[in-house]
């Protein structure tokens, strides 16, 4: 029997709380690791072993970057200290706290927004070994976060040309926030600016503070309007606009099913991936590539033979996908390497597009490549357009996942039951409780 709405707020806030409670235990335990890794980091080095051959000296330099580190630092600490409440936040405390074993030289000469890249990504790998706790940013983020700040500098100063030669702009932080606020109307938008400053300056020696103020920023406006929004179970009015139920959805798979199109394989597919299966973000198909595995070759031992820089379909002996391998997602830091059996239809469907006469797709290859053969860009467009040809509406990816959620939880389900679905989408069940639209769709 389905719920009333006055049933579902409540699950939904049972969900939130609990969702809390979990978070706050993680936040303080992921505290005491880093500053028990900080610890004996500084007991190897400096006690437990003085055979080891001497640093050299430090210069005046470097003195002064390790100073200014720990200053930001302390001040951001003393600053949550501060406010007015019994316990701390731990979600504020642990960005400063991590910067503690994090006395790593910053970013100082490069001579365009390429190299920059590179040294922020090698930065970042240095962090890593001081403080193994650290969540390093996958290395895209990091280059997009880059193509993000400099596309802001376009917009600030009226279309001039910007290849990182300085951020001394970025100083200016008042400014360039009150910019970001009155250019655009999307919260999310405006967040994805704040977000990409703070994860460029963090690694640039000399901008601890403004860093500080753009993340703080960044995780304000996450807190009090983005979170909130998303907490009350209502999707956007660009999401709303091409709402579609699962069931609606289902239809336009199997309309696609039946047509005669040249596209149809392809379309069916396509949409099978995304309503018969707990549906995947956008890119975990888009850098999905085939892998044929033969009689010999059992689906762990094939496993252990792909590129960990793809996501994989494995395709048995008889040519009927077996297994999917994520090796390549958003939260992928989070839940590491995934793999699922290939649910029955999608295997049907998907077996149809990989071993289509004329354009069998071999090992080594994308699934879903563009014009070119290589990863499509637009492939989110393209599962949208995909949507419209056998449907009224052009939806997309993200809202076939609440589609797909709130079909799901339209049942009572188990702990565990919910649990599992959570994994197969690569988010936790605190994400699934928000994700489920619960708001009348007209």
């Amino acid at each position: 029997m389905a719920l009333t709405e006055a049933e579902k707020r409540e699950r939904n806030r049972r969900y939130q709380a609990d969702h809390r409670r979990r978070q706050k235990e993680a936040d303080a335990q992921a505290y005491a690791d880093q500053r028990l890794a900080y610890d004996k980091a500084y007991y190897d080095k400096h006690i437990r072993a003085p055979e080891t051959p001497r640093q050299p000296p430090v210069t005046e330099a470097a003195a002064a970057r390790a100073l200014r580190t720990i200053k930001a630092t302390h001040r951001r600490i003393e600053k949550e200290l501060e406010k007015p409440r019994s316990t701390p936040d731990l979600s504020g405390l642990l960005p400063a706290a991590a910067q503690l074993p994090e006395l790593v030289q910053g970013v100082t000469a490069y001579r365009n927004c390429a190299e920059l890249g590179d040294k922020i990504v090698a930065r970042e790998e240095e962090v890593k070994k001081a403080n193994p706790k650290y969540r390093k940013p996958q290395e895209k983020q990091t280059r997009q976060a880059i193509k993000i700040v400099s596309n802001l500098y376009k917009r600030l100063f009226d279309g001039k040309t910007f290849d990182c030669e300085s951020y001394d702009w970025a100083r200016d932080t008042p400014r360039v926030l009150q910019f970001i606020d009155e250019t655009w109307s999307n919260e999310g938008t405006k967040n994805s600016k704040r977000m990409a400053l703070a994860g460029v300056l963090r690694n640039l020696d000399g901008f601890q503070d403004e860093y500080t103020i753009y993340s703080e920023a960044s995780t304000k406006a996450n807190k009090e309007i983005i979170a909130p929004a998303a907490a009350r179970n209502v999707l956007k009015p660009t999401q709303r606009a091409v709402w579609q139920t699962l069931p609606e959805l289902i239809k336009a798979r199997a309309k696609a099913e039946k047509s005669k199109a040249a596209t149809a394989t392809a379309d069916a597919a396509i949409l099978s991936l995304y309503v018969d299966q707990p549906t995947r973000r956008v890119e975990d198909f888009q850098l999905m590539k085939v892998y044929r595995r033969d009689s010999r070759t059992p689906v762990r031992a094939a496993i252990e033979k792909l590129d960990r820089d793809f996501n994989h379909v494995i395709v048995g002996p008889t040519g009927t996908p077996e297994q999917f391998v994520y090796f390549q997602y958003k939260t992928q830091s989070k839940y590491g390497e995934q793999d699922f059996e290939v649910p029955k239809k999608v295997a049907q469907l998907l077996g149809k597009h990989i071993n289509k006469r004329g354009s069998r797709i071999e090992t080594g290859n994308l699934l879903f490549p563009n014009q070119k053969g290589d990863k499509d860009s637009g492939f989110g467009s393209r599962v949208a357009n995909t949507v419209e040809r056998y449907s009224p509406l052009r939806t997309t990816a993200t809202v076939i996942r609440h589609a797909y959620i709130t079909d799901y939880l339209a049942k009572k389900r188990s702990v565990a039951e919910r649990q599992k679905v959570a994994t197969a989408m690569a988010h936790d069940v605190g994400v699934q409780a928000i994700y489920e639209v619960i708001e009348e769709q007209g």
